[in-house]
């Protein structure tokens, strides 16, 4: 009979309900996923930029070294062998500059002759990298290395 063959009042709304609930579950989960995707580009940009900032940040620190560096090389108390006083330069000039290491003074056979790190006059090692002082005597320029700037 025509009773039995139509679908109750209560399965009509539960179909239409679905039926504007399930397109606009899709579409939450769709925007979702896009700010998802734009919060990771956002991060990816960041990051770039923080690198690229860090990166300039970093040499202007290691020109800043150089330039510390170069200007010990002619300070007067040095070329007149004047140790005692290069040394007291020496760390004010690291402090001015807000460098934190040390000035080594070596030899032309690498003989570490001043070592902001000790006390003047304290037994100081021989400098083993030998072709790398070579070229900074060679060139006159500092040279970097790993943790020094010769």
């Amino acid at each position: 009979t025509r009773a039995q063959r139509l679908p109750a009042i209560r399965t009509l709304l539960m179909w239409l309900s679905l039926a504007c609930m399930v397109p606009s579950m899709a579409g939450v989960v769709v925007l979702f996923l896009k700010d998802v995707q734009a919060g990771r580009q956002q991060l990816e940009q960041s990051s770039i930029q923080t690198a690229h900032a860090l990166g300039l940040a970093l040499d202007q620190k290691f020109a800043q070294i150089e330039t510390a560096a170069l200007m010990l090389s002619q300070d007067p108390h040095l070329q007149a062998n004047n140790l005692a006083l290069f040394h007291r330069h020496a760390i004010a000039a690291l402090a001015r500059v807000e460098i934190s290491g040390n000035v080594v003074v070596s030899n032309v056979q690498g003989q570490q002759v001043l070592n902001t790190l000790v006390d003047l006059g304290t037994a100081l090692p021989v400098y083993r990298n030998q072709e790398q002082l070579h070229q900074v005597l060679a060139t006159g320029r500092p040279v970097g290395s790993a943790t020094f700037v010769l």
